[in-house]
């Protein structure tokens, strides 16, 4: 699966759970096994996974 969608589907589970002001890229991150690092250079903020 492309990182990019597996960011994206990490993301979307959890804001079935939690708003959006509560999930933080930690949360992503740990979710899909992905290091923040990764997430931070394809993203800016969470906003921008949306």
């Amino acid at each position: 699966m492309d990182q990019n969608l597996k960011i994206q589907t990490a993301f979307l589970e959890l804001l079935e759970h939690e708003p959006i002001a509560e999930i933080t890229i930690f949360e992503i991150a740990d979710k899909c096994q992905i290091a923040r690092k990764t997430i931070f250079e394809k993203y800016s903020d969470k906003y921008q996974i949306l």
